[in-house]
């Protein structure tokens, strides 16, 4: 039999012969586990409750090939699977198979309770609610529009792809543990203490987030540390960089780079050469524009730094370094040069009354056009002074006397 009972935990794992488990095509789900339950004999019926498509786990978590990672479960029909009762086991729902869940809300009412995907074959959630959970433990996750609600912890053990996230009173919207290599795009994060946790007690080598938006956190970002060096790229993220708090006093160091992508449109600007500058006029980068007179820049450029240091227990070094405003030089045969000064990345907050990072790409717009040639003629004038001897013919008459 596929699904067992330990008392305190409903065990779903496909064996050799079983109707169900095999692959996502046939595989098990709330009604089929609700189904087996009831045939069993053994289980007690009222451990699951079915009311429409809202299933209740009574006195017991539900795992999912914890004994077999080849087993399958797929449900796609919506509704919720609630928690509810008491449960000794610290995971109220853990997958250590394949699991895809579509248009599921999972909640707990027991408190300080994990919903686990560690270890996991794959776990693909779309357009799902997670509610109430004390820690949610991500591993081999892809999401696609899922909010987490009340969560006091979203842990990140890596290979998770976290597209499309909502996250709202949550005590951490994501922690970073582990330097398995995961994907973060779109994550807005409302209501937390923290928006980001960045902890150095784990070697996280160089990690992206792109277009994280905090609203309402206490502090946008955690910076822990514990031993390691780390270097964070946000990109195009709506975040608050003097929302920060820091923990840990082991030696190590945090690079932060707040960056954002470049859309650069220039008219009359066809195969122009361009240089990008940072404030103080250190060239960035440097490139052609396309036929267009466009330039999309491929790797996004760091508008603000962050490096902070500990040796000996202590802060040694805590420097935000701004490269912005940037200016653009772009140069063409026969036109004029053309400068744009005072290109931002960072937006204007009024509610903060400081300039805060933006979830959209930096666009610059110009346009060049022709030289104006001033022609100048040297005209010279000479004068000759004329002047005019007249010779004065004067008759002396003599008289001639003998």
């Amino acid at each position: 039999m596929a699904v067992t009972d330990t008392g305190d935990i409903i065990k779903v794992d496909f064996e050799s012969g079983d109707t169900y488990g095999d692959s996502y095509d046939n595989a098990w789900n709330r009604q089929r586990i609700y189904d087996a339950i009831q045939a069993d004999g053994s289980i007690p019926n009222s451990v699951m409750v079915k009311m429409g498509n809202i299933y209740f786990m009574q006195d017991r978590a539900l795992h999912i090939g914890t004994d077999n990672s080849n087993t399958y479960f797929f449900d796609d029909d919506g509704g919720a699977l609630i928690w509810q009762g008491s449960v000794s086991d610290g995971h109220l729902f853990y997958n250590k198979g394949y699991c895809k869940i579509n248009g599921l809300s999972a909640i707990s009412e027991i408190s300080s309770k994990r919903f686990s995907t560690k270890n996991c074959q794959e776990t693909i959630l779309i357009d799902s609610k997670i509610k109430n959970f004390n820690y949610v433990r991500a591993q081999n996750i892809i999401h696609d529009i899922v909010d987490y609600n009340n969560i006091r912890f979203i842990i990140d053990y890596g290979a998770n792809d976290f597209t499309d996230i909502t996250t709202n009173q949550c005590g951490s919207s994501l922690w970073k543990l582990s330097s398995l290599s995961s994907s973060f795009l779109r994550l807005k994060n409302q209501n937390a203490t923290y928006s980001l946790i960045l902890d150095c007690r784990f070697n996280l080598g160089t990690i992206t987030f792109e277009r994280i938006q905090s609203i309402d956190c206490s502090n946008d970002i955690r910076y822990y540390f514990g031993g390691y060096d780390i270097i964070t790229n946000v990109i195009n993220s709506k975040l608050d960089v003097t929302s920060y708090i820091i923990s840990g006093t082991s030696d190590g160091s945090i690079t932060n780079n707040f960056q954002n992508y470049f859309q650069i449109y220039i008219q009359n600007g066809a195969n122009a050469s361009a240089i990008l500058k940072d404030k103080d006029g250190n060239e960035i980068i440097s490139g052609t524009l396309d036929a267009n007179g466009e330039w999309l820049l491929t790797d996004p450029v760091t508008w603000v730094q962050r490096y902070l240091e500990t040796a000996d227990g202590s802060i040694v070094k805590n420097e935000l370094n701004y490269k912005e405003p940037f200016n653009l030089e772009v140069t063409k045969n026969g036109l004029q040069d053309l400068t744009i000064p005072n290109i931002y990345s960072s937006i204007y907050d009024k509610n903060k009354n400081m300039r805060i990072g933006s979830l959209e790409d930096t666009v610059v717009e110009g346009q060049m056009v022709g030289k104006n040639y001033v022609e100048g003629r040297l005209k010279e004038e000479i004068k000759e002074d004329k002047i005019q001897f007249q010779l004065v013919e004067e008759t002396i008459t003599f008289n001639a006397y003998d």
